[in-house]
């Protein structure tokens, strides 16, 4: 065997269709052991683990509505929707605040970083093993896979109305507490 067989394979090929990776980088976050990526581009802010607000009727797939400078943001539990163990909360837990125009955030065990993605390196993800199509690649990295994310595919029409018609009401209630004055 020559050493020419040693290296790195070749380019898997372009990145999977709709996961645009424009500045080359990736926010990777761990969620019950696994480390997820998403688009640097598709992530607003990342916000340390506080007290959620928990209103009757909440679905079990939000971990509580997080009201962020006025926006009432729904917060995704990541392991329930993917049927992983839940997280343990901690004082390392951290939310993803995600881009786009309705606010939406992930539970995240922790950030780990943001990682440089060459899309050529990103591996196909098996379609029959994915839900809703999610999941957009693999990237392999040292400590293990990256799971890359589309993130408008995380939930289903159906979970994104229920949870669009819950923040609206929680929205209307804060600011008519806003609007209580002396």
């Amino acid at each position: 065997m020559d050493d020419d067989s040693l290296e790195k394979p070749p380019a898997i090929g372009p990145v999977p269709a709709g996961l645009a990776f424009e500045d080359g980088k990736a926010v990777v976050f761990e969620v019950s052991g696994y480390s997820c990526g998403l688009p640097l581009e598709q992530v607003r802010e990342i916000v340390p683990m506080c007290d959620l607000a928990r209103p009757p009727g909440l679905p079990p797939l939000l971990e509580g509505l997080l009201n962020l400078r006025g926006e009432i943001t729904p917060v995704i539990r990541m392991a329930r929707l993917f049927g992983l163990p839940p997280i343990v909360l901690r004082r390392h837990t951290q939310i993803v605040v995600l881009q786009g125009p309705a606010p939406l955030a992930l539970l995240s065990d922790r950030v780990r970083n943001v990682s440089a993605v060459a899309p050529s390196e990103i591996l196909p993800a098996s379609g029959d093993s994915v839900f809703n199509d999610c999941l957009a690649g693999v990237l392999p990295a040292a400590h293990g896979p990256i799971h890359l994310l589309h993130a408008e595919r995380l939930l289903l029409a159906q979970e994104k109305q229920r949870i669009s018609e819950l923040r609206e009401i929680a929205q209307r209630r804060l600011a008519e507490l806003e609007g209580v004055g002396p």
